[in-house]
Formats: C-alpha cells, sequence, structure tokens
C-alpha cells in the first residue's frame, strides 16, 4: 500500500503479484502513478476602485498551475498570459475571474469585483493673488495656493527684508498674514512657489504681492 510520504512526493508505486495459480509461476506488474497537487489560484489586486482608462496590471498569485485564463467580465474579454493588464472604458461593476490548471486537468477558480468610476481629474496651473487682506472679514484672508492638485508643494513667504517667516508643504495651508503669532505690518512681501502637479508638470514661480490691512 502506498504511504502518505510516497503521496506527498508526487510519486506512488502500485505492484500487483498473481499467487495461487497452481503449475503457473507468480506473475507481478508494478504501475507508477504520478501524484499532482492541486492548484491554488489567486492574484492581485483583489478587487477594488479604480478609474475609467486607469490600466490596472494583474499579478498572479496562484501556485501549482501551468496554464491560466482570465475573463475581465467585459464584453468577453479574456486572456491567457500569466500576468496580464487590462482597462475599463466605462464605469460599473466587473468581475474579473481567474481559472488555473495543473499539468493533471485540475482546476480552480477565483473571483474578484472591481468597480469603475468616472473621475476625470482638471489640472490647473498655479495661481496666486497680488494681494491680500488678513481682517477676519471672511473674504479674501489667507493666501492660499490655488490650481493643481499637486504631487509635491512648496511655498515660501519672505518679508522685505528676507526673512522666511511661512512655509508651507500641503495645498490646503496658506499664511495668515502673522509670524510667531503675531501680525505683520501692510507692506509688499515676496513668495516662492515650488511644485509639480499629479501629471508630472514642474513649477518654479517666485513674485511679490502685498498685504494689506
Amino acid at each position: 500500500m502506498p504511504s502518505a510520504g510516497d503521496i506527498a512526493n508526487g510519486t506512488v508505486t502500485l505492484v500487483l503479484t498473481s499467487t495461487s495459480n497452481g503449475l503457473c509461476d507468480a506473475v507481478t506488474d508494478t504501475i507508477i502513478l504520478t501524484i499532482s497537487p492541486l492548484p491554488i489560484v489567486d492574484f492581485t489586486p483583489q478587487g477594488g476602485q479604480f478609474n475609467i482608462n486607469q490600466v490596472i496590471d494583474f499579478m498572479n498569485q496562484s501556485q501549482n498551475a501551468t496554464t491560466y485564463f482570465w475573463d475581465f467580465g467585459n464584453n468577453g474579454d479574456t486572456s491567457i498570459l500569466s500576468n496580464p493588464s487590462y482597462s475599463y472604458g466605462a464605469n460599473g461593476l466587473f468581475i474579473v475571474t481567474l481559472i488555473a490548471t495543473n499539468a493533471a486537468g485540475c482546476v480552480d477558480t477565483i473571483t474578484y469585483i472591481f468597480e469603475i468610476i468616472d473621475d476625470e481629474i482638471t489640472i490647473n496651473p498655479p495661481v496666486l493673488p497680488t494681494a491680500f487682506t488678513p481682517n477676519s472679514d471672511g473674504f479674501n484672508d489667507i493666501l492660499f495656493v490655488r490650481g493643481g492638485p499637486f504631487e509635491s508643494f512648496n511655498l515660501r513667504v519672505y518679508n522685505e527684508w528676507g526673512n522666511e517667516i511661512f512655509i508651507a508643504l500641503d495645498q490646503n495651508e496658506g499664511w495668515d498674514g502673522t509670524y510667531k503669532g503675531n501680525e505683520q505690518p501692510a507692506g509688499t512681501y515676496m513668495y516662492l512657489f515650488e511644485g509639480t502637479t499629479i501629471e508630472g508638470t514642474k513649477y518654479s514661480i517666485a513674485s511679490d504681492f502685498s498685504l494689506i490691512r
């Protein structure tokens, strides 16, 4: 009888011996069986939310398989590549299925749901005001950089003597006209902005502006 160790090693040897044949000699035959491990299928990303026309790179995480069949759940589009890429041209929910097959023809299947959204982003160059009025009237009280969105962001403000009095590393941060808690006087100041938009356009802008009280 085959042992558990034989099966784990992938081969089983069966020996059949015919006895009690009267005057005939005993007959022995040997059969070697190859045990193929079952495929275990998986892939990444395991579903999630993506934008229209965003390329999704599928990474096959399957084990003990030799061939693959992908169904992207969209107009019959399929692939037999190990690690295909795919994009969707419309929003909606799509079921992606991967079928993995081993050398013996055994299969395993897994599916994940992908949500495709229409999230087109408008990208604008940076815009800064030529003046602002930090007088707490709720209008133009903060010096912000508009435009973007930005992947990297660096805004620095200098007074008339060239001293740095404000720095922001986030587009949501703006200067309120103070330095170390003290209101700065009306006058001319300078800013230096350096940033990169999310699509890779770099900007470096230096100019002066007025603080009006």
